[in-house]
């Protein structure tokens, strides 16, 4: 009697388990735990599996990237330097990694240069992407372009604060642009609390139209928090004319020194 009750018992139990395992299946499929790859729309979010407490940004409500200009800027004999302005409108995303590519062409539209390259776009940021080197076999190169070649993933986020400040240390003949080594001379700081990398600075050139004829780019590998630092940008050969305006700008990537938060 006593090995029966054992044996009913045990039945019992595999029973209680094998319908507690079909239940638990059952809630798992028809309600399953919300996330934000789940492929649905289930926890507030604006749209399936973006907005709200999902850190993807939706594509429906972002604003598309404007590339604003593309300028060729000779350097010497068959070769280049290209700058594109480019504008993310989004104050509130951003794009961890984006693909492009430059082509530069000559007078009928044919193809003398390309070349691939990828950044970041840091949320409601104005900013060049600088390529430099650009050689076109005895060609002149006339214009160019810069098109995005990935489908691009909106990450919801920040602006990068105001972490560097930028001044120009004027000497006596310290640039000129009939030099045959123009020369700017420039000081970086990092009013940070926090050691910035990669720093990115990139100098203009503009005529009295305001029409980008030179530029130049550096990178900062390294700046410790309170640090400052001179940087210089150098052109292998003389200028055409004299700027109307010099213009300095910098970036970094926000979301690698994750001050970039949603």
């Amino acid at each position: 009697m006593r090995w029966r009750s054992r044996r009913q018992l045990l039945y019992l139990f595999v029973v209680l388990l094998f319908l507690a395992v079909v239940i638990a299946g059952l809630i798992w499929y028809f309600f399953p735990t919300s996330t934000c790859f789940d492929g649905r729309q289930n926890q507030g979010e604006e749209r399936i599996d973006c907005g709200g407490p999902c850190a993807q940004a939706c594509v429906a409500t972002t604003i598309p990237l404007k590339i604003l200009w593309t300028r060729v800027l000779p350097v010497a004999t068959n070769r280049y330097d290209v700058v594109t302005m480019i504008e993310n409108q989004n104050n509130d995303r951003g794009i961890k990694n984006v693909n492009y590519k430059i082509r530069l062409y000559n007078r009928e539209g044919v193809i003398l240069a390309e070349r691939l390259g990828s950044t970041y776009i840091n949320p409601g940021e104005k900013f060049t992407i600088f390529e430099s080197g650009f050689e076109t076999a005895n060609q002149q190169a006339i214009s160019a372009n810069l098109i995005f070649t990935n489908q691009v993933e909106w990450t919801r986020a920040k602006p990068v604060p105001t972490a560097i400040s930028l001044q120009r240390v004027i000497e006596n003949n310290s640039f000129s642009a009939p030099s045959t080594t123009p020369k700017l001379r420039l000081k970086v700081a990092n009013n940070s609390l926090k050691t910035l990398k990669k720093i990115k600075i990139v100098s203009l050139l503009t005529d009295e139209k305001q029409n980008v004829y030179a530029g130049s780019q550096t990178v900062v590998d390294s700046l410790e928090a309170g640090q400052k630092k001179e940087v210089f940008f150098t052109w292998p050969e003389a200028l055409k004319q004299e700027p109307a305006t010099i213009d300095f700008s910098w970036r970094l990537n926000g979301f690698e020194h994750n001050v970039l938060m949603p």
